[in-house]
């Protein structure tokens, strides 16, 4: 009994961490491409495009998950007039 408990435990402790994961790479790709529309506010940019598109790339790469982390920081750090400083950190996420 204690066996199936512990396993239980430790599958559920896996898919909250997973989850939180999950949450961490959805609120980042969220906030690179809301800070782009807000600093580039070009017309035929859609948020909610480049916010699945970033979401679905994270999904499947540990890498690319990092370097939308990695972009968020620095867009975060810079305002709209400094953003082009993240250039590096942010090729291929957002155009």
């Amino acid at each position: 009994m204690k066996k199936k408990l512990g396993l239980g435990l430790i599958l559920s402790l896996a898919f909250v961490a997973g989850s939180c994961t999950e949450l961490a790479e959805a609120f980042d790709c969220v906030n690179v491409c809301d800070e782009y529309d807000i600093c580039f506010n070009e017309e035929d940019f859609d948020v909610s495009e480049c916010t699945m598109s970033c979401e679905d790339q994270a999904d499947l790469s540990d890498a690319f998950a990092l370097q939308v982390q990695t972009c968020e920081t620095c867009m975060d750090a810079m305002g709209c007039t400094e953003v082009f400083g993240c250039v590096d950190e942010c090729a291929g996420i957002v155009p």
